[in-house]
C-alpha cells in the first residue's frame, strides 16, 4: 500500500441479542451465562458468518497483531489492502466459547454476501463488540487504514462508501468515474428482546461515530457490529443532468453499455474483460430499471448514479 489515510472509527454502539430456547436441564445450568457463541448466534446476519475465512477465494483476511492492537486485514490478488483496527476499551477474543464477563469484549467475523447480494459477491468483515451492562462505555473507536486518497461518502441508507478517483483516461466528459474499494454497512442495533434500537453514523472529519439510543429500558448484554464489505475496487459511474436526461432512453443506455468498454479497461486494468461480460450479462435485465430511475432522477433534479457490474442505478445529487 502506498501512503496510507488512518480515519479513526468511532462506534457508539450498543446492541443486545436475543436468545431463544430455554435451558432447563438442572438448576445449576439453568442459570448459567451463555457464552459468546450464544450471544453472537442471534445477531442480525449471523446466517452469513464464515466458519473461515480461508473459505474466501482471491482474498486474504487475516487479524493482525501489532503491539497488543488488533485489526482485521484485507488484501487482494491485485496488492490492494486495508484494515480495521479493534477497540482499545474492548478486549480482543477469539475465543467465542468463554462467557462475557464484566468487560466489553470483541471479536472477528467474516461474512459472505446476502442471497440477493449486489455487486459481484462482496465479502464482508466486522468487528463484534459485546457489552456486558450500562456501565460499559458506549462508544468503541475504529481505526480504518485505506490508501491514500480514499475518501469516505455517506450513503442515503446510513452507510458509507470509502471511494478513490478513477484514472484520468477512464472519465468520459459528463460522466464522474470512480473506483469504490470498500463499504461500511448501515448501522443497526437491537436489544435482548429482539427490539431495533435507534442508531446512526456521523462522520466528522475523519472520524466515524456510531450513536445508539439506548435506554433504563435496554436489554444486556449488547452486541455492536461496524461491518465493512471488501468491494475489490469496482467502478461508479457518476452522470451529469445532461447525461441522466439521455438515459431514460433505452436506446441510449444500449448504446453506453455497448462504450463502457473502453472506460472499465482504463479503470479496471487486467479485470476489465471479466467487468464487461459481468456488465453486458447483467444489462438486458437493468436497462428498463435504469432507464425508470434516471427518469426518477431527472423529476427530482437530481442524477443518475449506475455501479459496475452490478449494473445496479441509484439517484445522488449532481455533482456537475
Amino acid at each position: 500500500m502506498d501512503s496510507k489515510l488512518r480515519a479513526a472509527t468511532s462506534i457508539a454502539a450498543v446492541v443486545t441479542l436475543s436468545l431463544t430456547g430455554s435451558l432447563t436441564a438442572v438448576a445449576d445450568e439453568s442459570t448459567a451465562e451463555p457464552s459468546i457463541e450464544q450471544l453472537l448466534a442471534g445477531a442480525p446476519g449471523a446466517d452469513r458468518v464464515l466458519e473461515s475465512h480461508a473459505l474466501v477465494p482471491d482474498l486474504n483476511l487475516s487479524v493482525s497483531r501489532d503491539a497488543n492492537a488488533e485489526s482485521i486485514e484485507f488484501e487482494d490478488a491485485d496488492g490492494n489492502a486495508m484494515s480495521i483496527g479493534m477497540p482499545s476499551n474492548a478486549k480482543f477474543t477469539d475465543d467465542t466459547s468463554q462467557t462475557l464477563g464484566d468487560e466489553p469484549l470483541v471479536t472477528a467475523q467474516y461474512t459472505q454476501p446476502r442471497a440477493e447480494s449486489d455487486s459481484g459477491g462482496a465479502i464482508s468483515a466486522r468487528a463484534v463488540v459485546v457489552i456486558p451492562d450500562e456501565a460499559a462505555p458506549s462508544s468503541y473507536d475504529f481505526a480504518i487504514e485505506v490508501p491514500h486518497g480514499v475518501a469516505a461518502e455517506p450513503r442515503a441508507d446510513g452507510g458509507i462508501d470509502l471511494v478513490a478517483p478513477g484514472p484520468e483516461e477512464a472519465q468520459t466528459g459528463d460522466v464522474e468515474v470512480e473506483m469504490v474499494i470498500a463499504q461500511i454497512e448501515p448501522a443497526w442495533a437491537v436489544d435482548a428482546n429482539g427490539v431495533s434500537i435507534p442508531t446512526s453514523y456521523h462522520l466528522n472529519g475523519s472520524t466515524l461515530t456510531q450513536s445508539i439510543d439506548f435506554d433504563a429500558v435496554t436489554a444486556f448484554p449488547v452486541v455492536a457490529d461496524p461491518e465493512v464489505k471488501w468491494m475489490g475496487y469496482f467502478i461508479r459511474l457518476t452522470y451529469s443532468k445532461a447525461e441522466t436526461r439521455g438515459m431514460r432512453d433505452q436506446g441510449v443506455i444500449i448504446a453506453g453499455v455497448v462504450g463502457l468498454g473502453a472506460a472499465i479497461a482504463a479503470a479496471a486494468g487486467p479485470a476489465a474483460p471479466a467487468i464487461v461480460a459481468a456488465v453486458y450479462a447483467a444489462s438486458a435485465a437493468a436497462v428498463g430499471i435504469i432507464a425508470t430511475t434516471a427518469s426518477n432522477a431527472v423529476g427530482d433534479g437530481r442524477c443518475l448514479q449506475l455501479d459496475i457490474p452490478s449494473m445496479i442505478p441509484s439517484i445522488v445529487r449532481c455533482r456537475k
